[in-house]
């Protein structure tokens, strides 16, 4: 499975982006019935938070935000 960043679902805060994540089309998507969702680091562009829950998936998260921002969408 691959995870996309949900544009429309960021939030910015100083140099921390919230957000969540689901398929390509902008479909949110749950693992076991929460939503996925994160916390980037804009300066260090390393640092990505989640919730402890998301840990099992956290390779495909960290996949989509560094595609994201780092990668350049």
């Amino acid at each position: 499975m691959q995870l996309f960043v949900i544009p429309d679902s960021l939030n910015q805060k100083g140099n921390l982006v919230t957000g969540r994540l689901g398929r390509e089309d902008g479909t949110l998507l749950f693992y076991k019935d929460k939503p996925i969702i994160f916390t980037f680091d804009l300066d260090t562009k390393a640092d990505i938070l989640i919730p402890e829950s998301l840990e099992d998936i956290y390779p495909l998260i960290e996949e989509a935000v560094v595609r994201y921002f780092v990668s350049g969408h």
